[in-house]
């Protein structure tokens, strides 16, 4: 199974994607707020093939804290996908866009989401370097 991470400050935005995304045999890791996403990461990084980041747009330019997440995403993993949902991509600068393995304009279709997921992390066998989470959310033992 995928391991998805949702970050959303947004709960009912936040709600809807991950429950979509669960019934589409994703495994979900929800976010409210960057400190909670990198504790995820560090917690769950072999469980999370994929991160889903909304980036706060405040009147007068861009949330820096939402672009100092996805950085500090691609220094802890480089090479996990961050898809990027927002209302006002245009805001951002060429070199910030290159952080983004996608980028979706809200507001968007589950499906272009999942179409995004699909192409940046496609399905791994669950066989694959995967354990299964116990009820504490640690992986068993082998």
């Amino acid at each position: 199974m995928v391991g998805v991470l949702i970050v959303e400050a947004d709960a009912a935005v936040l709600d809807s994607t991950a429950t979509y995304l669960a019934t589409e045999d994703y495994d979900i890791f929800q976010a409210t707020d960057s400190t909670l996403a990198l504790d995820l990461l560090y917690e769950k990084k072999p469980h999370i093939d994929v991160a889903i980041l909304n980036l706060s747009l405040r009147k007068g330019g861009m949330d820096k804290i939402g672009l100092e997440l996805a950085h500090q995403i691609h220094a802890f993993a480089p090479d996990l996908p961050i898809i990027l949902t927002s209302s006002n991509p245009q805001a951002l600068r060429g070199d910030e866009r290159n952080l983004f393995t996608a980028i979706i304009t809200k507001p968007y279709q589950a499906s272009d989401l999942l179409e995004a997921i699909k192409s940046a992390a496609p399905r791994i066998p669950d066989d694959i370097n995967r354990r299964p989470l116990g009820p504490t959310g640690v992986p068993e033992a082998q």
